[in-house]
């Protein structure tokens, strides 16, 4: 499993951290790709890769000002990169999986949210993935009503992986290594 590459049974979840993480953070790649491949369960196409990029602050802020055109950090930015014309017939001859999108998830601001809502920085990681999966799979935030509906879904996906183990991690890790 080099370069935190790992193929699952529909599409290959990609972690890189692009920023100076404890190894707490490091040592739980394995969950992050777990709780995004849960997350994405809903995607039909099985030949898509997707990225989960750990950045930090600075990175996540010229990210958010490049993109979004917003000169401040955020915690989650999510890129998807649709087909273009013509673009499923090249991909469908090819065995490498279509980028079909990233996930960049900002470690100081994910630090910084835990401690003030009074859980790990891992969780708030995880919850943040989980975040930008959904968005990912076309959930928006943009309105209130849009919020209250990505919200729930968020907190379906962290009461059934993450808080039904205690807030274990490692618990939570049996609990989706064994999830059908």
């Amino acid at each position: 499993m080099k370069n935190g590459k790992r193929k699952t049974d529909k599409f290959k979840i990609n972690i890189f951290f692009h920023a100076n993480l404890p190894t707490q953070i490091k040592k739980n790649e394995n969950i992050l790709r777990k709780i995004a491949s849960k997350t994405l369960h809903p995607l039909k196409s099985k030949n898509v890769e997707i990225s989960i990029i750990i950045t930090s602050g600075n990175e996540m802020k010229k990210l958010n000002r490049k993109f979004l055109s917003k000169n401040r950090q955020t915690d989650v930015i999510a890129f998807n990169y649709p087909n273009s014309p013509g673009e499923t017939k090249i991909f469908l001859n090819k065995r490498e999986p279509r980028p079909w999108g990233d996930v960049f998830v900002c470690f100081d601001k994910a630090r910084k949210q835990a401690k003030e809502l009074g859980h790990s920085t891992i969780k708030e990681v995880i919850i943040l993935v989980i975040h930008g999966c959904l968005h990912l799979l076309g959930y928006k935030d943009y309105t209130p009503k849009d919020k209250m509906k990505m919200d729930k879904a968020t907190n379906n996906l962290i009461r059934k992986y993450v808080d039904k183990c205690n807030g274990s991690i490692q618990n939570a890790e049996r609990k989706l290594k064994n999830a059908k």
